[in-house]
């Protein structure tokens, strides 16, 4: 009876998940690809992982058989028939079949849980080998594909921008470089040499009228090539995010974002500063430096930024450690893997984009 119930709960959310409207333009009918857009792989394992548990509870409470694979086919299919006349979503061939893969998958699982969860001495120690070694295996995989991307293509600078999801900054943009190579809000003249010393750890310096603290993400530069972000330096409250591209952005996943907390904590709207960040092996770094208050623009000379430790605050100031590791240990690397699913800026929203 509690299996039974908690699927009809579960299927309960996936409707509310899946069929609440959402704020993307609506095209009204199931596209034909298997793998849609530029994050379609991150779509995909979405799909999968929200129908797995009810194939769990529906082989718990009905058993593996045809009736209960036929249940999961008919939700999957209807959400998706659904979602062409619901505002904002959109419906695809491979959202039924991922959809579906994880109803059924889950049903395996569950349909033989009792070999997974009390086997035998001699199959539970060949389970054990086999976790050990996937999950050794998926760690390996996630620190390579969490690599960067080398840009192939002119790469554009961008000063506080504001692509769709984010808040415009209140505040100015005055000068940006890397190692002496200029970001202009135009092309990089010399764009290899930019990345290869943003690659070798040589800071990003953003020279800026600091603003009131945005109430959402607001980016304070951005770099691209082509139609693809390559990096980006954002706010979020006193906070820094960071974001540069990888090679899970080739693969159709999203970008892990780095979010530094308190970096921009001593700094008062109307200073001026000089905000650095820098790669540290599979660090990101930041610290600030400001310089006096004018409130009226002007940009008077800045203190250097606080030392390497990756400190936040103004010279002279103590500070709290500004670093933050993505890649670094399991736990952090299991962290890494679910933003590369789910957008950073989307992790707040109840919504499930699918």
């Amino acid at each position: 009876m509690m299996w039974r119930r908690g699927a009809v709960a579960y299927g309960a959310l996936i409707l509310v998940l899946t069929l609440s409207p959402g704020a993307t333009a609506h095209e009204g009918w199931i596209h034909g690809c298997l793998v849609c857009g530029s994050r379609g792989w991150a779509d995909a394992v979405r799909n999968v992982i929200l129908f797995f548990p009810l194939g769990i509870m529906l082989a718990r409470a009905w058993g593996a058989g045809a009736l209960t694979v036929i249940a999961c086919l008919a939700l999957t299919m209807g959400v998706e028939a659904v979602q062409t006349v619901v505002p904002g979503r959109d419906s695809s061939v491979g959202d039924i079949l991922f959809n579906a893969g994880g109803g059924v998958l889950g049903l395996l699982v569950g349909g033989s849980a009792q070999a997974w969860i009390r086997p035998a001495a001699r199959r539970g120690r060949r389970l054990a080998i086999a976790w050990f070694g996937g999950v050794a295996l998926a760690l390996a995989a996630l620190a390579w594909v969490s690599g960067p991307s080398m840009a192939e293509d002119p790469m554009i600078g961008q000063w506080t921008p504001r692509p769709r999801g984010s808040v415009a900054y209140v505040g100015y943009l005055v000068e940006a470089d890397v190692a002496g190579h200029s970001i202009p809000a135009w092309y990089l003249s010399d764009g290899p040499a930019a990345e290869q010393a943003w690659l070798d750890g040589e800071p990003v310096r953003v020279r800026f009228l600091v603003g009131p603290p945005p109430r959402g993400p607001a980016l304070l530069l951005r770099v691209v090539a082509a139609t693809h972000e390559y990096l980006s330096i954002g706010l979020v409250g006193t906070d820094v995010s960071v974001r540069m591209r990888s090679r899970l952005a080739e693969l159709r996943f999203h970008d892990p974002t780095a979010r530094l907390p308190g970096v921009l904590a001593t700094a008062s709207p109307g200073d001026t500063a000089t905000l650095s960040v820098w790669r540290d092996g599979d660090e990101y770094c930041a610290a600030i430096g400001t310089g006096e208050h004018t409130g009226e623009g002007e940009y008077p000379s800045i203190e250097g930024a606080s030392g390497a430790s990756g400190a936040a605050g103004t010279t002279g100031t103590p500070a709290a450690d500004a670093r933050i590791r993505p890649v670094c240990g399991a736990g952090l690397t299991v962290g890494r893997a679910w933003m590369a699913v789910v957008p950073a800026q989307a992790l707040p929203t109840v919504l499930w984009p699918v």
